[in-house]
């Protein structure tokens, strides 16, 4: 993955200081062009970066053009932010640490992001790395682009609405019970709304990518068609459990 790939910048921005505080102690230049000039560098290189990285599975799958270029953004803004955890890295005595210590970092970033482990089962002083995680926020905008702008899918339809009791009392045409069940069921506290006829409900994620979004919010946190605001989690609320 390009973060990944970012590791290298960590032994450049080591190798970099020695000059760097030797000509800021001469007088040569002050810190602050320094660091304007390096982050201008930054943005110009990682824009380039994501569009190669997304190009091919825009162009090899169904994904919607229109969210291609807010696609780039949001990774390039992700490749920033692990760009300078790199250099931050590379303030660290020994080169082979500061590497360690990214990898490190970027494996906790995709733990605590919300596609292994959810949201809501970080506890105690491990919700502070939730707020400082690119991923978190990033994967979140980059999944609701992908499949919003997709187009739809066949297969499922929409439920007729037909409340229970004019089912029993038969003023309605009833489903049969394996599309009933997918109609009468909640996906993340909100109804489906659709059902795929003749499938289990373990197939059937809906025909636009908001149904997508809604059903794969129950099963992983980082998918979800509502603003990522709506999902963070408290800081350092103790756990709650729900009886049995």
């Amino acid at each position: 993955a390009p973060v990944a790939f970012q590791c290298v910048v960590v032994p450049s921005t080591h190798a970099e200081l020695i000059p760097v505080r030797r000509e800021v102690r001469a007088g040569m230049y002050a810190p602050l062009p320094y660091v304007a000039a390096s982050g201008a560098l930054q943005l110009g290189l990682t824009l380039p970066l994501a569009c190669a990285a997304l190009l091919p599975p825009y162009v090899l799958t169904d994904l919607g053009w229109a969210s291609f270029l807010p696609a780039v953004t949001v990774l390039a803004a992700m490749l920033f932010c692990y760009e300078c955890m790199g250099q931050l890295l590379g303030h660290v005595p020994s080169v082979q640490l500061g590497m360690i210590l990214y990898l490190v970092a970027c494996l906790i970033t995709v733990l605590v992001c919300g596609l292994f482990i959810r949201q809501d089962a970080v506890h105690g002083p491990f919700r502070l790395l939730l707020h400082l995680n690119p991923m978190r926020d990033g994967y979140t905008a980059f999944t609701k682009l992908a499949f919003e702008a997709s187009s739809p899918y066949s297969g499922a339809q929409p439920c007729p609405s037909c409340p229970i009791r004019d089912r029993i009392m038969g003023l309605c045409a009833a489903l049969p019970p394996i599309d009933q069940l997918q109609c009468d069921a909640h996906s993340d506290r909100f109804p489906r709304g659709f059902y795929c006829p003749g499938q289990p409900i373990i197939r059937c994620f809906g025909s636009t990518g908001a149904q997508i979004l809604q059903v794969r919010h129950s099963h992983c946190a980082c998918a979800h068609n509502a603003h990522p605001s709506a999902y963070r989690p408290r800081m350092l609320a103790p756990p709650q459990f729900n009886p049995p």
